[in-house]
């Protein structure tokens, strides 16, 4: 269970000691529910922590228990996580494995399809204030978006950097960067249907014809130009 009950201390621990210490959401094409897994056979991780939660009443019982949990499993999630690593890439396709190997080098980390968009977001709005690196996962903030906001070094899912800070989506910054574009004022558009001529227009769709009603869209593709050079985006 991926708990994030922001206010609630361990709720707050559990989560960070999945994803920041223990990093059960990062590794390569889901290899972390398998570590999860090969943890909860060895060492009955769910019933500590259920444990934790049943006999821990204050915040500082709660931060002791989950620090001691921290050092018992480091050592066991560190040697599953490699173990189960080599064994994703010793199943794939030799050149699929030198393509993600190259990839890895180059950025020393892989993202998921959340993180690509968080980190486009980020950089969107942290534009002005912020350089970035080339995979955007490091940056340098110059100027405080908000008071209480430090600047300096940042990294987002790499090794830590001594003097940096830590980029996470429960963070002030990140919160601030999503907020920010959340209540962007947008201008309006006008999206127009033609049927007749489409030649992927299901039957469906041309009992519309005429219509009037609520639409739910899965997928968009629109036409776009970036300077002279035409895009097409989906």
């Amino acid at each position: 269970m991926n708990f994030s009950n922001k206010g609630n201390l361990a709720e707050e621990r559990i989560l960070e000691l999945l994803t920041e210490k223990f990093q059960l959401f990062t590794s390569v094409f889901g290899a972390s529910d398998e570590v999860l897994g090969q943890i909860e056979d060895g060492l009955d991780f769910e019933k500590n922590i259920s444990s934790i939660l049943d006999k821990c009443k204050t915040a500082a019982e709660i931060d002791a228990a989950f620090t001691e949990l921290e050092m018992k499993y480091a050592k066991q999630i560190n040697r599953e996580m490699k173990k189960t690593r080599a064994k994703v890439f010793d199943n794939l396709d030799p050149k699929v494995r030198d393509k993600l190997k190259s990839y890895d080098a180059q950025t020393g980390i892989v993202l998921n399809a959340f993180e690509r968009l968080l980190i486009n977001v980020t950089r969107h709005e942290l534009g002005s204030i912020a350089t970035f690196n080339e995979s955007g996962t490091q940056f340098t903030l110059r100027d405080e978006p908000e008071a209480g906001i430090p600047t300096g070094e940042y990294y987002f899912k790499s090794e830590p950097r001594k003097g940096a800070y830590q980029y996470r989506y429960a963070s002030d910054l990140c919160a601030w960067v999503i907020d920010t574009a959340k209540n962007h004022a947008t201008s309006p558009a006008r999206l127009i249907f033609k049927i007749s001529g489409s030649e992927r227009a299901t039957a469906n769709a041309k009992r519309l014809r005429g219509k009037r009603g609520r639409l739910h869209v899965e997928e968009v593709s629109f036409a776009t130009k970036a300077g002279s050079q035409q895009l097409r985006e989906s």
